[in-house]
């Protein structure tokens, strides 16, 4: 159901089995120890699981607290919501994974009652009561399990100790790393600001899941708003006096918690500014946080009087429908979300940075990194590993210093990029070495081979060009791909291998030979570009090669060449490399005049025609 504002009833929302929790973390937004006394009733909590499905709910997040110290009723209630159709979800610190057993029997039980994804807390605070093993433990049996599972790392402004914390969930990629600013509420309220993040820009995601509290109250948020008083607009109601269905419709109507998550709480600052009698209202120098500047205009009764009027005016509201409606239509085209994020999202900053030296300094770009790196969700481990997947650490290092996009990352996303990019420079000074190699024997055995894919980018990239011209800098090849013909791969192969005993007994694929290793750089000899199911133009492709500055028997395919076989190839593996894929055909279309490009039918005059031992070979085969 949609309202006015254009926002949609919330689907998900969070339910505290307990406040009680076997630790008692610095930055806890409840409060949460085991001091605590009062619980809920199994009673209590099956009928608001029976009230969110009355109420249309598909979705529960079981949280705490730690849910886990009521194990066997966290399990009873996940039952309850499987006969409803709501999925289960639940958010843990994991104590209960101190061993593979452990760790496993529990997951399983969980699976079994229902449970679909989970989330774990591992930060600097609860390494203090627990260490990193049972969570370790955890993700072990959730990949056996093939069960989806989140780590969510909770940070201050400096958090060097954010790459140890996270490495030992590095040895799967089954876990999703997740980061969240502490913010000061709860136990974290007498943290000192100055150590905490200061971000309080962009809207606000917590507000769109709203939290039945363990006595039965509903609030905007998970956490955040468990201390606010009766009368703030981020506490909705009870259930013990109103009906679930009628506390979730005023959660998605209210004016002032819509406008929270269409713009973030900067805006309610923005408009109780712009109200005459609040224009002396006591703000604070600066914000710890965007809890800090939420709660403090939402713990004063006449400041959220005063907005409601103002946020209800049909300008507002109008703004306020346009926002959200742009961000359904986003959301339809796979625009939003963490897949975005980490993805095409985060690729295209990469390349408009790197394709205009100045780019990342116009609004538009710093706006667009807001949205897309400000997300807690945004996993900048894996963000990091397919960076340097592609090749392109020494290529996002640079923009990865820049204040539009180090106001997000952690340290950790920095550190990976520059050790990696060490070992691309590493790396490409022994390619040029073994491309050296690679020349000579081609030049003894009189035979001329193609490079392919990323060793071709490093061959053109030591043409002469004017240093005023701009060009996109080439990502790292991982290794060496090259095409000779097919009667002289086995004798390459043999020349390049140092263990002269040991011969090509098998493909790993249809169009090359296994890799050889020459000075521990893969070298894959090719006898096709690609294999001969997927019906590339070859002849006409080798018909156009072209010469390399340094190397008298390697030759690159053609511009055109190049961008159908990158195209191909990267539709040959799922469309999974298509940072690297878009960054190659950039590179190639910023170094080749659209005018040297002709069609691949073409059979003279565009490029120089191969020597007649390549191409007799291809034509043989």
């Amino acid at each position: 159901m949609t309202a006015v504002g254009g926002e949609r009833s919330a689907t998900s929302l969070a339910m505290m089995v307990t406040r009680r929790c076997n630790m008692a973390c610095a930055h806890c937004s409840v409060e949460s120890s085991s001091k605590i006394r009062g619980q809920p009733s199994e009673e209590e909590l099956t009928n608001r699981v029976r009230q969110a499905a009355q109420a249309g709910i598909t979705a529960i997040l079981f949280t705490g607290g730690e849910p886990m110290l009521r194990d066997k009723i966290v399990m009873r209630l996940m039952r309850v919501a499987r006969r409803h159709g709501i999925a289960s979800a639940m958010t843990t610190n994991g104590f209960w994974g101190r061993s593979a057993t452990s760790a496993r029997k529990t997951l399983a039980a969980l699976s079994r009652s229902g449970l679909g994804f989970f989330t774990l807390s591992y930060d600097r605070f609860h390494a203090e009561f627990q260490g990193p093993e049972p969570g370790r433990n955890i993700l072990r049996a959730a990949e056996d399990l093939a069960i989806p599972m989140n780590v969510n790392v909770t940070r201050v402004a400096s958090d060097p100790e954010i790459g140890e914390l996270v490495r030992p969930f590095e040895e799967s990629s089954h876990a999703r790393i997740r980061f969240y600013d502490v913010q000061r509420v709860g136990r974290a309220a007498s943290f000192d600001a100055g150590v905490l993040r200061h971000e309080v820009a962009g809207a606000c995601d917590g507000a769109r899941i709203p939290t039945i509290t363990d006595d039965g109250r509903v609030t905007a948020c998970n956490g955040p708003a468990y201390f606010q008083s009766a009368d703030s607009p981020l506490v909705i109601g009870s259930m013990n006096s109103e009906a679930l269905d009628v506390l979730l419709a005023r959660h998605r109507d209210d004016v002032i918690l819509g406008t929270i998550r269409a713009f973030g709480p900067s805006r309610l600052r923005e408009e109780l500014s712009a109200i005459p009698q609040f224009q002396d209202f006591p703000w604070k120098a600066a914000y710890a946080g965007l809890c800090d500047l939420c709660l403090h205009i939402n713990s004063n009764p006449d400041a959220a009087a005063a907005l409601r009027a103002r946020l209800s005016e049909p300008k507002v509201v109008a703004e306020r429908t346009a926002v959200n409606l742009v961000k359904q239509g986003e959301a339809s085209r796979g625009h939003t979300g963490r897949q975005h994020s980490i993805g095409a999202g985060a690729a295209h900053l990469w390349m408009t940075s790197a394709e205009h030296d100045q780019h990342h300094h116009r609004p538009e770009w710093v706006g667009r990194a807001s949205r897309v790196l400000g997300r807690a969700d945004a996993d900048w481990l894996r963000m990091a590993e397919y960076i340097a997947w592609s090749g392109l650490s020494r290529r996002v290092l640079p923009i990865a210093k820049d204040p539009a996009v180090a106001r997000w990352a952690p340290a950790m996303f920095g550190e990976r990029l520059a050790a990696d990019a060490l070992r691309e420079a590493r790396r490409e000074l022994v390619q040029r070495i073994v491309l050296d190699t690679i020349d000579r024997e081609l030049r003894a055995m009189n035979v001329e081979g193609v490079l392919l894919k990323g060793a071709a980018m490093l061959a053109l990239d030591s043409q002469d060009r004017s240093d005023t011209d701009f060009v996109l800098p080439r990502r790292t090849a991982g290794d060496i791909d090259i095409l000779v013909p097919a009667d002289a791969a086995a004798a390459l192969w043999q020349r390049l291998s140092t263990d002269s005993d040991r011969a090509p007994t098998r493909r790993t694929g249809p169009h090359h030979l296994p890799p050889v290793l020459v000075m521990g750089m893969p070298v894959e000899i090719h006898t096709r570009i690609m294999p001969a199911f997927w019906r590339l133009p070859e002849n006409a492709m080798l018909r156009r090669t072209m010469d390399t500055p340094r190397w008298q028997m390697l030759k690159t395919l053609d511009a055109e060449g190049m961008l159908v076989h990158t195209m191909m190839h990267l539709a040959s593996h799922v469309f999974a490399g298509g940072l690297k894929a878009a960054w190659d055909v950039a590179c190639v279309l910023a170094r080749t005049p659209w005018r040297d490009v002709g069609p691949l039918t073409a059979r003279g005059g565009v490029r120089k025609i191969p020597p007649p031992s390549l191409v007799s070979a291809r034509d043989r085969s």
